[in-house]
């Protein structure tokens, strides 16, 4: 294993403690304070793309964490970051756009061991929408007034699918005396993200999904309790 796959599974360990933290609310109450004070099993399916047209980058994520004892927490989650220059007045202006939605009853399948899993959502996303006056030329150049945020929405329709990398190697660490068992795979996912706005199409293709992954963690707690899914 070379330290650039191992520097990948660090990094996908903390993606997926980070991730419990967007549950929240009473997600995170069923979560405990820290993977390893309970039984838990966690798994994550993560896509995501960079596409040229206004800059776009879109994320899905589906997540999947059941302490022992407690209900299951499903998500389902897009993220939209946009940026492009609005041609369409004498003043050009500068925009950036940041969405997200979220979903406790995801429409998926998030199998990360068999590097399987699959999104269908239509939903509003909502967040905000910047625009920065900036110049009169061709294309937007330095900002000439002052920013103006305000809230912003727009339907979306978002379909997704993903398979292992090919070429790919799932790391695992399995230490049964250490009570830990975790798993990670690079990812390819393909899709489509609509907008239901002008010009809203966004193709999300294989060879744009760099920075996709496959993860699992499970944990025993200190009496040697182990998880059972769905229980």
């Amino acid at each position: 294993m070379n330290d650039r796959r191992i520097g990948r599974l660090v990094r996908s360990v903390i993606a997926g403690a980070v991730a419990l933290t967007v549950l929240g609310g009473a997600g995170a109450a069923n979560v405990g304070s820290a993977p390893g004070s309970i039984s838990h099993l966690s798994e994550w399916s993560h896509g995501e793309w960079t596409i040229p047209k206004r800059n776009t980058k879109v994320e899905v994520n589906l997540g999947f964490d059941d302490p022992a004892g407690q209900n299951p927490v499903k998500v389902g989650e897009v993220l939209v970051s946009q940026s492009w220059c609005d041609r369409s007045t004498a003043t050009k202006v500068l925009v950036e756009r940041q969405l997200a939605s979220s979903t406790s009853t995801p429409f998926s399948l998030n199998e990360p061991r068999k590097s399987n899993a699959a999104f269908l959502n239509v939903g509003t996303l909502t967040g905000t929408e910047t625009r920065t006056p900036a110049g009169t030329g061709s294309n937007c150049g330095e900002p000439t007034g002052a920013p103006v945020v305000k809230n912003t929405s727009v339907t979306a329709i978002t379909a997704i699918s993903m398979r292992r990398a090919p070429g790919s190697t799932a790391l695992e660490y399995d230490r049964p005396e250490e009570t830990g068992s975790f798993f990670y795979r690079d990812a390819v996912a393909s899709g489509q993200l609509s907008l239901i706005e002008a010009d809203g199409y966004y193709p999300l293709g294989g060879g744009r999904s760099a920075g996709s992954w496959f993860w699992e963690g499970s944990w025993d707690d200190a009496s040697g309790v182990e998880i059972v899914p769905g229980a």
